[in-house]
């Protein structure tokens, strides 16, 4: 939590974010990938557990 990582997009603009929430999920659940509203969020998804659950990092701009 609480750490950055930054995002390079086509124009050479980087966007740096920063981890609101850490969380581990079933693969059948869809629910972190909502979107907040009034939020500009990136959800970042990998495999944990010999990929029986999905590890979600939520971040948010780093203003």
């Amino acid at each position: 939590m609480g750490d950055t990582f930054e995002i390079l997009d086509l124009n050479e603009q980087t966007t740096t974010y920063q981890i609101t929430e850490i969380s581990s999920v079933e693969p059948t659940d869809l629910t972190p990938l909502k979107k907040e509203a009034g939020k500009t969020q990136i959800t970042l998804i990998t495999c944990e557990n010999y990929s029986t659950k999905r590890l979600i990092l939520k971040a948010e701009i780093n203003q």
